[in-house]
């Protein structure tokens, strides 16, 4: 049977992850766009809902990560670069030609 609630990750959450993660935000319609890159590369970008009971389950998809995880670099016991260390072991890192 499936977790009823939903995820616990709101408004709050995902703007502090995307200020952690200095993502460009784009701001229109309903959502903003969070894009986050790496090395000047896009790595992956998320919506981030507008109302302040807005739930965004999608997050931890978009980045990636497991709910655990999203909420770890949220709280900050996930550094950034523990966040870019991780994509990086799970190859979803652009890769860099010198």
């Amino acid at each position: 049977m499936a977790k009823r609630g939903g995820s616990p990750l709101q408004k709050r959450e995902a703007a502090t992850i995307a200020s952690k993660l200095n993502a460009v935000v784009a701001v229109g319609g309903s959502h903003d766009i969070a894009k986050v890159y790496w090395k000047g590369y896009l790595v992956t970008q998320f919506g981030i809902r507008r109302g302040k009971k807005s739930r965004h389950g999608h997050i931890p998809h978009a980045l990636f990560l497991s709910e655990f995880k999203t909420m770890a670099l949220a709280n900050c016991t996930m550094t950034t670069d523990e966040y870019f260390a991780e994509l990086q072991k799970k190859n979803k890192l652009p890769a860099i030609v010198s």
